[in-house]
């Protein structure tokens, strides 16, 4: 891949442009008051680089009931099946999403698998279309042939771009599936700054059911969303107010964390709470700087400047740097604790320019109890766990066009 593509898709991702959002006084702290990072932790994270042949990973899924097989996804539309041994990455298999154009921030950005993976065999991948629209494609894989899936494709959303404006920025972020079948789709405003329009799905969180019959295409809407029958608002939404909600994540009481990359002012992590909840784009950016019932403060947040930043300050790693893109990652309860206790009961965050990775956990008010340093990776754009608890990570490349840009990387966290 060449350097301009790189850098055009991480330049969208991390909003290196300006924008003209009113910073807020700054009166709220980074991230919360409230809660002290207290003394290093004793355990931490380091990575080792695994072999592999990816060209511009943008996505690591762990394929349901293996050990040691993903899914990894290439901005240009490739999945590739890969299974980890010690060092290494042997490529078991590929194939291709259809009609997915690249350029800019577009790209194939997520991969998910539905929860009845085991019997379905339905994979679903968010990507931009040739017409720039923001799609939801679900595919069948049965986890071990390659020829004939791109013909399984089917589109269960699509959320066109407006033709006046770029809409290769601010995609589709990812999936998260609730126990009751139901789908979560983070969806990016498209530069639109669509955030505060409910008649939009571009900068909101929408909840549907996708249509699970074989060859099936499309989606119903549950029971239990912003706005019922679309009354107010499209059915779709479940909460709005976001620029690019770049990743979602659960946590172990079950909870839906939302991390929504910035303008010019602040990295976000939202935590959802309900329906309705509007997160502010583009009234506030960062904590509203006049405390507002209508809109949700972040839950956790960082400013752009370094020498105003505890998270930066903490990592001595971290290089200044003018672009940020917050990314959060989720860890799954259900799988051994090779960590000693360090990830447990955390959702990881961080941010993808600087490379700071962090953990963070809250009470059953929601409220932070505990946030703080892990470790260090540099452009890291998605997580995923193996059934043998070792967590794995895909990262991209540079966030700085002044600098080289750096090889793709796939790495195993292992504790210090």
């Amino acid at each position: 891949m060449n350097s301009i593509r790189l850098f055009c898709v991480l330049c969208f991702i991390a909003a290196c442009g300006d924008d003209d959002t009113t910073p807020t006084d700054g009166g709220a702290p980074e991230g919360r008051a409230d809660v002290d990072g207290g003394d290093p932790p004793t355990r931490s994270l380091e990575f080792e680089r695994i072999e592999f042949d990816v060209e511009a990973p943008t996505f690591i899924a762990s394929v349901p009931g293996t050990e040691g097989e993903f899914l990894v996804a290439d901005h240009g539309g490739e999945i590739s099946h890969l299974r980890i041994v010690d060092s290494a990455a042997e490529t078991l298999g590929s194939f291709t999403v259809p009609e997915v154009f690249q350029g800019g921030d577009c790209g194939l950005l997520s991969l998910g698998f539905d929860p009845g993976w085991d019997t379905n065999h339905i994979l679903y991948a968010g990507h931009c279309s040739p017409e720039l629209a923001s799609r939801i494609t679900r595919l069948e894989w049965d986890g071990a042939s390659y020829e004939g899936v791109a013909e399984t494709a089917g589109i269960v959303l699509e959320v066109p771009a407006l033709v006046d404006r770029n809409g290769t920025n601010h995609s589709v972020g990812n999936f998260l599936f609730e126990d009751d079948g139901t789908m979560f789709i983070s969806l990016g405003d498209k530069a639109t700054e669509t955030g505060q329009d409910v008649n939009n799905l571009a900068g909101a969180l929408i909840r549907v059911v996708p249509n699970r019959e074989p060859g099936g295409e499309g989606y119903t809407v549950p029971d239990g969303n912003a706005f019922p029958g679309g009354e107010g608002g499209r059915e779709e939404i479940y909460a709005y107010g976001l620029r690019y909600p770049y990743r979602l994540a659960h946590d172990a009481l079950g909870n839906v964390w939302i991390a929504d990359v910035g303008g010019g002012v602040a990295e976000e992590v939202e935590l959802l709470a309900g329906a309705g909840q509007n997160f502010g784009w583009k009234v506030c950016e960062g904590p509203c700087e006049t405390p507002s019932a209508e809109y949700q403060d972040p839950l956790l947040y960082w400013v752009r400047s370094e020498e105003d930043s505890r998270y930066f300050a903490e990592d001595p790693e971290s290089e200044p740097t003018t672009r940020r893109a917050a990314w959060i990652a989720e860890v799954p309860g259900d799988i051994p604790d090779v960590y000693s206790g360090l990830l447990a009961d955390k959702v990881l965050f961080g941010d993808l320019c600087l490379g700071w990775v962090r953990g963070a956990q809250v009470d059953e008010s929601g409220t932070v109890v505990e946030d703080r340093m892990l470790g260090h990776l540099a452009h890291a754009v998605s997580w995923a766990f193996a059934e043998d608890g070792h967590a794995y990570v895909v990262t991209f490349g540079s966030c700085d066009a002044m600098t080289p840009l750096e090889p793709a990387g796939l790495w195993r966290a292992v504790p210090r």
